[in-house]
């Protein structure tokens, strides 16, 4: 199965001027800029979108149509922040998936209230690059599939919550935010796409050596 297979939306961020992020796939998931805390940097590969201020953020100018089916997200990090951290975010108030950083500088998956948080790792707001991926098999599945990834490698995972699965809302793709929440991603995010199937091992660590 090639990478492309399944993918929704894959934002590049190459454009490095403006305010807006093409969605590479074609599907019309392009991301506008809000707030004026985020711009442009140097990338993992060409330039990234810098959140420098809380309040700031992308959303995509389409909403969403997972509903209970799977999904994955991966994309690539770099912080120094100390601070529980949304990176990337989708649903509404009553279905919600959201992938964000805890204070430590772990990784961590929030599916309606249930926390899946990495729990062998080492900290990664250490101001370098990291590949960051999750993936969620469906209503199907359930919270306890919840896979998480840090540089091409699983994690061991703790949970907390029962995982009580429905459709996510429609809404928009976010960067860097989490619906009403201030818990805004301060940091650089590069090559970030979300998938409407569960990616594999292999094809996770694929994606963290073509940016490594």
């Amino acid at each position: 199965m090639a990478l492309s297979d399944g993918l929704a939306a894959y934002w590049k961020f190459d454009e490095g001027t403006g305010t807006s992020v093409a969605d590479a796939t074609g599907n019309g998931y392009d991301l506008s800029f809000t707030g004026a805390g985020i711009g442009w940097s140097a990338g993992i590969i060409n330039s990234d979108a810098r959140v420098t201020a809380a309040g700031s953020y992308a959303l995509s100018s389409a909403n969403q149509s997972i509903g209970a089916g799977s999904v994955s997200i991966s994309g690539w990090i770099k912080t120094t922040q100390a601070s529980n951290m949304t990176i990337f975010s989708f649903g509404g108030s009553s279905a919600y998936f959201a992938l964000g950083i805890t204070s430590s500088g772990f990784l961590q998956a929030t599916y309606n209230s249930t926390l899946v948080t990495a729990t062998s790792q080492l900290s990664i707001k250490d101001g370098n690059w990291h590949s960051v991926a999750v993936t969620y098999p469906g209503s199907g599945g359930g919270i306890g599939s919840v896979e998480l990834f840090v540089d091409g490698s699983p994690l061991s995972v703790s949970i907390n919550g029962s995982g009580a699965t429905s459709n996510f809302s429609a809404s928009p793709f976010y960067l860097s935010h989490f619906l009403a929440s201030s818990a805004t991603f301060i940091g650089d995010t590069d090559e970030f796409g979300v998938w409407s199937r569960v990616l594999t091992s292999d094809e996770i660590a694929a994606l963290h050596n073509g940016g490594a």
